[in-house]
């Protein structure tokens, strides 16, 4: 459930220039419809669900321009989120009264840099705790614990690499079970254990390095282990946990032979149940509008660096979890020639609309405004022409007085 805009009666929508202010018939309204359909036609060749909309300098009416089409697309029944990623004057967040509220970049900064120590597992979901991690990019052993089993799950640069069960009973033990198979002798297995007393090694590991076992055979072997403990791991929802960080050498020794562990614990989990602390934090953080369809994220508190937080892989991840949840959204960035912040997210955005002012920008600030973005390799749909002034043209004029 997303936070509602506190309801102001006398003054529903932000600022003069909002179009919920203007009659529907209104020329004003009907520029922003225009320009609805200019971006519907752009969406036709490819799935399209994240605009930028940014300028050449400021007060060029970027912030109002996006604002507006948000609201003309909401009307059209699409769900239409607001993203204000212009940490540097946040217009959007004043626009709506939102500049002291939580928003991107306590999402980013917090939420998803926060250090984790320790914990519950039904507070996160493991699948959130593993993400957070791989966020943070942190080295780490995760210690799992219930009444009934104990696991550690190792994470290498935000990688899960291993996995143990370290209550797994007797006869399910690697050792156990290739005797079983006949690929060990009971000999071989003493001599392997011998090994492991002196070394942090994992005994797949020694195994393998001792030529007891082939490498298929040990993979083999290991991949059925790994299921039973991702079985046993996602079923402890009342574990608690605790997360250590360690170095290279206590990593690789439990790596050396071990299969993709990352790639088929995320399928594994995929679709897990648990509460999901990501989803909820950014629920809380998002605010319904007045239009039913609109919603705002606001910018949050100032970062110390906006460049390096927008250029985060924790900033990609948020984008790409509004992306779904959202049939489009409309990330109101800084200006091109000041600062880079909307060039660093050009890469998430299907497609850039630069804003102009009539008859205040000027063609050559226009023109190396195009080269930065086109230098990005951004997609740039167009130029928005705001603050036309419709007095000067009398056909338009007339043709609307015409239909009214």
């Amino acid at each position: 459930m997303f936070a509602k805009l506190k309801s102001n009666t006398k003054n529903q929508y932000p600022g003069d220039a909002f179009l919920g202010r203007y009659a529907v018939k209104s020329r004003y309204a009907e520029a922003y419809r225009t320009l609805r359909v200019n971006l519907h036609f752009s969406m036709l060749e490819k799935e399209f669900h994240c605009l930028l909309v940014t300028s050449s300098l400021p007060s060029e009416g970027k912030s109002t321009t996006a604002a507006n089409l948000g609201f003309a697309i909401a009307q059209s029944g699409k769900r239409v989120l607001l993203v204000d990623a212009d940490m540097r004057k946040r217009g959007l967040s004043h626009a709506f009264k939102l500049k002291n509220a939580e928003g991107f970049s306590n999402l980013v900064g917090d939420v998803f840099g926060r250090p984790i120590e320790e914990g519950a597992i039904a507070d996160y979901g493991l699948k959130d705790l593993l993400t957070l991690l791989r966020l943070q990019n942190k080295t780490c052993r995760i210690n799992l614990k219930d009444r009934d089993n104990e696991a550690d799950l190792v994470v290498e640069s935000g990688r899960l690499v291993d996995i143990y069960w370290k209550n797994r009973p007797a006869d399910q033990k690697l050792a156990h079970v290739l005797m079983a198979q006949n690929i060990l002798t009971a000999t071989e297995v003493q001599q392997a254990l011998g090994h492991q007393e002196q070394s942090a090694r994992r005994l797949g590991a020694i195994l393998l390095g001792l030529g007891l076992v082939k490498e298929e055979e040990l993979h083999r072997a290991l991949s059925h282990q790994m299921m039973d403990a991702f079985h046993v791991t996602s079923a402890m929802r009342t574990a608690k946990f605790t997360v250590r960080a360690i170095d290279d050498d206590e990593i690789r020794p439990l790596i050396a032979s071990a299969p993709n562990f990352d790639q088929l614990y995320q399928e594994y989990i995929a679709d897990e149940n648990a509460p999901s602390r990501i989803r909820d934090a950014i629920d809380t953080t998002i605010c319904a509008t007045e239009e039913k369809n609109l919603f705002v994220l606001p910018a949050g508190a100032m970062p110390p660096n906006p460049s390096e937080l927008l250029a985060s892989t924790r900033a990609g991840f948020l984008l790409g979890q509004l992306r779904r949840r959202f049939d489009l959204l409309i990330i109101d960035t800084p200006p091109v020639i000041p600062v880079s912040d909307a060039l660093l997210l050009t890469a998430q955005a299907d497609g850039v609309a630069l804003v102009a002012r009539a008859e205040k920008t000027n063609r050559k600030v226009i023109a190396d405004a195009l080269r930065r973005l086109n230098s990005a390799h951004a997609n740039v749909l167009g130029l928005v022409l705001n603050g036309v002034d419709f007095s000067h043209n009398y056909h338009y004029k007339s043709y609307y007085e015409y239909g009214d």
